[in-house]
């Protein structure tokens, strides 16, 4: 589980419905920023300047996965 602040929250409108995303600080080193898409339950709940957390799993080839982000 990591830890970050949220940046933004996006909501964009396409012929499939509307998409949400975050951008939350990063604890990668080099970067700056992470962004994550999130269901409308998480974005409603999630608030600029607030903590989140992402449960984060160990992937193959060191390419890692989530499954979880939740606004605190």
């Amino acid at each position: 589980v990591v830890r970050g602040t949220i940046l933004r929250k996006t909501s964009i409108a396409s012929r499939r419905g509307r998409r949400y995303t975050l951008t939350i600080t990063s604890w990668r080193p080099g970067r700056s920023q992470e962004v994550f898409r999130v269901s409308s339950r998480v974005f409603e709940r999630a608030v600029v300047g607030k903590s989140v957390t992402v449960d984060l799993h160990p992937g193959y080839l060191g390419l890692g996965w989530y499954d979880h982000v939740s606004p605190e």
